[in-house]
């Protein structure tokens, strides 16, 4: 834990000499805190600018998905609020639901965990 930094900030790593901040999901969205195990991953992205970890339940595996099978999501298929998914994909019989990861965090909330980083 970092002090100061907001309740779902975990801490900060050290990805290949660069230090950035973990952010975990679940507590982000307001979802009940899991336990972390073997499945667990950090999943590194950049968000405007800012290279971030957010730690996922697990990662079955990576696709590279066609604009074409994006649709809107239905109005029952989301865990999370709906303000966070930019679409649903199907893929075989999967339904794939696509996150927008620039809207994951508010413009206060990157400066914040951009603060945390540049305390460090």
């Amino acid at each position: 834990k970092i002090p100061q930094a907001p309740s779902y900030v975990e801490g900060i790593t050290n990805l290949r000499g660069s230090v950035i901040p973990v952010v975990d999901l679940h507590k982000r969205f307001g979802m009940a805190a899991q336990e972390h195990n073997t499945e667990t991953r950090i999943v590194v992205s950049s968000i405007d600018g800012l290279k971030i970890g957010m730690i996922v339940s697990a990662v079955s595996e990576v696709l590279t998905i066609d604009d074409s099978v994006i649709e809107l999501p239905p109005p029952m298929v989301s865990t999370v609020n709906s303000e966070f998914i930019i679409g649903v994909a199907k893929l075989d019989k999967r339904l794939v639901i696509l996150l927008d990861l620039a809207r994951v965090l508010t413009t206060d909330e990157k400066d914040q965990v951009a603060r945390v980083v540049a305390d460090k």
